[in-house]
This record gives C-alpha cells, sequence and structure tokens, in this order.
C-alpha cells in the first residue's frame, strides 16, 4: 500500500494533507524573498533612472546651446551688412520720394495680408464721397462670426463715419470696419467689388479682396503691390491725419461714452 501512495504521489493522482502543508510553506518563502528583492531591485532601478536623466538633461542643454550657436553664425553670415536679419517671409522697403527699392525680400509672393486690408477700405470710403458726418449705428451683423475677435465697440454704439474711418486705422476695429461696408451704396457685396476695382486701376494685379477688415483669408497680396497700395493711400490727407493722430478715443453720440 504504501509503496503504491507514494508512487501515486509521484505521478500526481494522490495529494497528501502534508504535501499541501509543504507546498504552502515554500510558496510563503518565495514570495518574502521576492518581496525584499523587489524593493532592493526597485531602489537600485530609481537610482540608475535618475542619472539617467541628468545626464539626458546635461545632452540636451549641449544640443540647444549649438543650435543657437549656429542661428547666430548663419544670420551673421548671410544677412547684408546695415541690416539687421528679418524673419519676415516677404518684405519691401521703398524710399517714398525717389521710389527707389532699397531692400526685397520675396516681393512677388502672395501671402494673406490681414488688416493692412483696411487702407484700402477707407480709400474707397472716401472715393465715394459719402457724408463723413453721418451717423453710423454698429449692428449685430457688423460682429465677427469668423475669428471670434473682440471689439471696443458694443452692438449699438452710434458713431460718425468719420470716426468708424479713424476707429478702423488707428485702433483696427474690425466692427468699424463691417459697418462702413455695410452702409456703403449697395451693401457690402458692392463694397468688395468696388475694393478690388480700386486694386486693379492702381495697378495691384496680384491681389484679391473678399473682406473689409481682413479677417478673411482670401486678402491676398504680395508685398510690390502693397508698396503701390501705400502710395496710393498717402495721397488721402485724412488717412495720413488718422494713421499719424496722436487721439486715442472716440466719443458715442448715442450716450456720450468716451471710448478709447
Amino acid at each position: 500500500k504504501k509503496a503504491g501512495i507514494i508512487s501515486a504521489k509521484k505521478v500526481g493522482i494522490v495529494k497528501s494533507f502534508k504535501s499541501k502543508k509543504k507546498r504552502y510553506k515554500r510558496r510563503s518563502k518565495h514570495t518574502k524573498k521576492s518581496t525584499r528583492r523587489s524593493r532592493y531591485s526597485k531602489r537600485r532601478y530609481s537610482k540608475r533612472r535618475y542619472s539617467k536623466r541628468r545626464h539626458s538633461k546635461r545632452r540636451h542643454s549641449k544640443r540647444r546651446y549649438k543650435r543657437r550657436r549656429h542661428a547666430r553664425f548663419v544670420s551673421r553670415r548671410f544677412v547684408r551688412p546695415g541690416l539687421r536679419a528679418l524673419s519676415s517671409s516677404s518684405v519691401a522697403v521703398m524710399d517714398q520720394r525717389t521710389g527707389s527699392l532699397l531692400y526685397s525680400k520675396n516681393i512677388n509672393k502672395q501671402r494673406a495680408i490681414a488688416s493692412v486690408t483696411k487702407l484700402m477700405t477707407a480709400m474707397v470710403v472716401l472715393d465715394s464721397k459719402l457724408r463723413l458726418d453721418q451717423p453710423i449705428r454698429i449692428s449685430y451683423f457688423d460682429k465677427d462670426f469668423l475669428r471670434f475677435s473682440r471689439s471696443r465697440l458694443r452692438v449699438g454704439t452710434l458713431l460718425r463715419r468719420k470716426d468708424l474711418i479713424f476707429m478702423a486705422l488707428a485702433a483696427s476695429e474690425n466692427r468699424a470696419s463691417h459697418a462702413l461696408a455695410r452702409t456703403y451704396p449697395g451693401g457690402r457685396y458692392a463694397f468688395i467689388r468696388a475694393m478690388n476695382r480700386k486694386a486693379r486701376l492702381l495697378g495691384m494685379t496680384n491681389t484679391h479682396f473678399s473682406d473689409s477688415s481682413g479677417l478673411s483669408s482670401g486678402n491676398r497680396s504680395t508685398a510690390r503691390d502693397l508698396l503701390k497700395m501705400v502710395r496710393a493711400a498717402y495721397n488721402y490727407p485724412l488717412v495720413r491725419e488718422f494713421t499719424t493722430s496722436g487721439r486715442g478715443w472716440a466719443v458715442d453720440l448715442s450716450d456720450g461714452r468716451i471710448i478709447q
């Protein structure tokens, strides 16, 4: 019988109570040892990890320093003497008296012109010879629903057309330029057509306007065409006055509130 039980135990058919106890003890001992080892290994791992981090930071700082040095070297080497390194993608500097081009960079590349559009807006309004003292109220439709930009002119503000041109040029007010286009004879679409017509008359062949404020990315032009527009805008005394004025306020006609 004993021989039969032993053989059965070895095979794994019969499992006695004693064998279970021994297994439990072996497992408990093994787990205790493993926990101790795991704690020790964690500590060692964290130290290694910390040292690796320190080394990696040093390496990154060295790389950054090298990049900066390289950038300085490039900017000094390739920029013409007497001019600073210009990060702008398109640049045009012209002498206004002689009309000679002093500095140029990608002047024939078409790009979005943003708020420079408001110069053309002011010229079109002044060419229409509408009453500059006519009061115009800012409406809900003058809000910016494209970029959702903020404005100093709340809905219901009453300003003269002259003050709206001033706010558009001096403070780059989007609602002011929208109100000027809305009150133009024929509405906004007629105003945009007039802007593009004026651009063709000035010889701005690579320019297109789709908005009166410059919020739309469809307003595109080149640096060469913008030179023509700026030279034309200089011939308007009111544009010269508004773009160089020290006045930084306008009066709301509805309640006498001063808008900074």
